[in-house]
């Protein structure tokens, strides 16, 4: 069931990602998914699925370089390098996300700047626009994968590893509780 799921999903993120490059819009989604099973299957499956969605991407546009595998691994490790071990909430998938899509979109102006020119500003710019998209996509990508996955039974991206009691759902600091400890043995100092 993980094979089959891992495979439809980045399947449709590839689709998604053709569909949206046919229109002149890139979106790094096949990077996200990987990173998403990465996480949530295992880091063999995820660089298998990084290596075989970048070649048939390459494939698919025709490409006699095949780099967006390379691409696809360079963002994994982007993104690997900025996760926590056991991610909670949604906000703390959304640095790795920056990290992803600014990675990939450099790894893309890389594959169609022309031999020996210097790049531009607008790589720059191109690298922090790609980033900021990354901080509310990967979130976004995770929330959608993490409910199919609890549906179909299958590991989850966000662990629960802190009690209720103790977790601020908005994903910051957890909330303190403080425990007075009473002792009926002290007695009082008037005493």
């Amino acid at each position: 069931m993980k094979a089959a799921f891992l495979i439809t999903v980045t399947a449709l993120a590839m689709l998604a990602e053709l569909l949206a490059g046919n229109v002149g819009i890139y979106l790094p989604l096949t990077a996200y998914a990987v990173f998403y099973f990465t996480c949530s299957i295992s880091a063999a499956a995820g660089v298998a699925a990084a290596i075989v969605a970048g070649t048939v991407l390459d494939l698919i546009y025709g490409r006699t370089l095949l780099l967006t595998p390379l691409i696809l691994l360079a963002a994994l490790a982007a993104g690997w390098s900025l996760r926590r071990n056991q991610m909670e909430t949604l906000l703390e998938a959304a640095l790795p996300g920056m990290a992803i899509g600014a990675t990939a979109a450099l790894g893309a102006a890389a594959l169609r700047m022309p031999g020996g020119q210097p790049p531009s500003w607008l790589l720059l710019w191109q690298a922090v626009w790609f980033g900021s998209i990354g901080l509310l996509l990967l979130p976004l990508t995770v929330f959608v994968l993490d409910s199919a996955a609890r549906t179909l039974g299958l590991p989850e991206f966000l662990k629960e590893t802190r009690s209720r009691l103790n977790r601020n759902p908005l994903g910051s600091r957890p909330r303190r509780v403080r425990e007075r400890l009473v002792n009926p043995n002290r007695r009082k100092e008037g005493e």
